[in-house]
């Protein structure tokens, strides 16, 4: 289970970086402004972070489980 949340973070993380934001100058006046298209890539990259930590969760969890059910047998 916990490989699975890691490869689907893994899989959003390289989609992440993939689908970076690009950036068109426009000039109105003597002005400069940049125009980013949506940002698709920090959703991914968050949605990466939150699968990580939903797995390093699931692994002190199941530890802490497993140490004291050793404790209630002893």
């Amino acid at each position: 289970m916990n490989l699975g949340f890691d490869l689907i973070a893994f899989a959003l993380a390289v989609t992440a970086e993939q689908r970076r934001n690009t950036a068109t100058t426009e000039k109105i006046g003597n002005d400069k402004y940049r125009h980013y298209d949506s940002d698709i890539a920090t959703g991914l990259g968050v949605s990466a972070l939150l699968f990580l930590m939903a797995s390093q969760l699931l692994i002190v969890v199941g530890w802490s489980m497993l140490v004291l059910w050793e404790g209630y047998e002893t």
